[in-house]
């Protein structure tokens, strides 16, 4: 599970490192308003936008197969997380209005089952209360992802990258709780 755990990380990692860089080539006002999904919009930032999605969903496929053994539930819902955030990238949402709501549908089935995810994980399968405090930070992300769509505030990228944070977080105690232990030297 440890590999697992690495190669989730690294593409977690890669795709902040890619928005940063986004934002170095892009600073901008908007997209702390619109979030993370305006640069997947200007031709300047497309590419490191595309590669932080290519690189967060490649390295987790690649650590999940790897790494076969360990909880099936677990590995489905990292899996499921990794294949919901295929069409964020794909659907540019200034194309044209039919490709602006599939972004928006998109985005929102991906942030409800990271939400799934964490309530599932905190309450029904770590039981811990560490992990019920994560995701009690994670529904408020959650909340001011919403807050920010519907214009309540402006940081719209600050609350995404919070909730993912807190979904990876929860993620990532999972894998090491659950992972079956090394064997006794000999």
């Amino acid at each position: 599970m440890e590999r697992l755990v690495r190669w989730f990380v690294a593409g977690q990692v890669l795709f902040l490192a890619m928005m940063a860089v986004c934002w170095v080539i892009e600073p901008s006002r908007t997209a702390l308003q619109r979030g993370l999904s305006f640069y997947g919009n200007d031709p300047r930032t497309v590419a490191p936008y595309t590669a932080g999605f290519v690189l967060a969903i490649g390295l987790t496929a690649m650590g999940l197969r790897r790494h076969r053994s360990g909880r099936r539930r677990l590995r489905w819902a990292v899996a499921a997380l990794a294949a919901l955030m295929i069409p964020i990238p794909l659907t540019p949402y200034r194309v044209d209005i039919v490709v602006d709501w599939l972004h928006i549908g998109s985005t929102t089935v991906l942030f409800l089952a990271g939400l799934l995810v964490g309530g599932w994980l905190a309450i029904w399968h770590l039981r811990l209360h560490t992990a019920r405090a994560l995701f009690g930070f994670q529904a408020l992300a959650g909340f001011a992802v919403l807050a920010a769509q519907v214009g309540l505030h402006r940081y719209m990228i600050p609350s995404q990258i919070v909730f993912q944070l807190l979904v990876v977080a929860l993620v990532v105690l999972a894998m090491r709780r659950t992972a079956p232990a090394a064997p006794a030297p000999a």
